[in-house]
């Protein structure tokens, strides 16, 4: 689910996903993670969100990479570029999840929302409508 969601559309929220900072297996001290260059989303949600805490927290980062798929940035972690920005559950389907660790930092970014949307004059209908109210409650992953 994106920030903010039109005016003309519901959303049903069916888990939260949280985004993980990861490191190479073989990592240094995890505190010092706001010194060491970053391989980041090119876009979207969680790169907003990185980018806000940088800005709040007047940190000027390294950004190694720039990176649109985030299998790519678990390879790249892996092979020691840097650390990087993922959603959980992608790690922890990835084939090279055993090459990286999960930062213990203070950074705490929202997790990622997702569900069913539905532009809300579609709820009109029996069918949608009893299909909505099957969709289970908010699981955290």
């Amino acid at each position: 689910m994106p920030d903010t969601l039109p005016a003309q559309l519901v959303f049903k929220e069916q888990m939260r996903i949280p985004l993980v900072l990861i490191a190479p297996r073989n990592h240094i001290q995890e505190k010092l993670w706001h010194s060491l260059p970053l391989i980041l989303p090119r876009h979207g949600l969680a790169r907003k969100w990185i980018n806000a805490h940088f800005r709040d927290e007047k940190i000027k980062p390294e950004i190694y990479a720039d990176i649109a798929g985030n299998e790519a940035i678990i390879a790249m972690v892996g092979l020691g570029c840097g650390i990087g920005l993922v959603p959980k559950l992608v790690l922890m389907e990835s084939s090279h999840h055993k090459e990286v660790i999960i930062l213990e930092t203070e950074l705490e970014l929202p997790p990622y929302k997702v569900g069913f949307c539905i532009r809300e004059n579609k709820l009109k209908s029996r069918i949608v409508q009893a299909f909505w109210e099957m969709i289970p409650i908010v699981q955290d992953f």
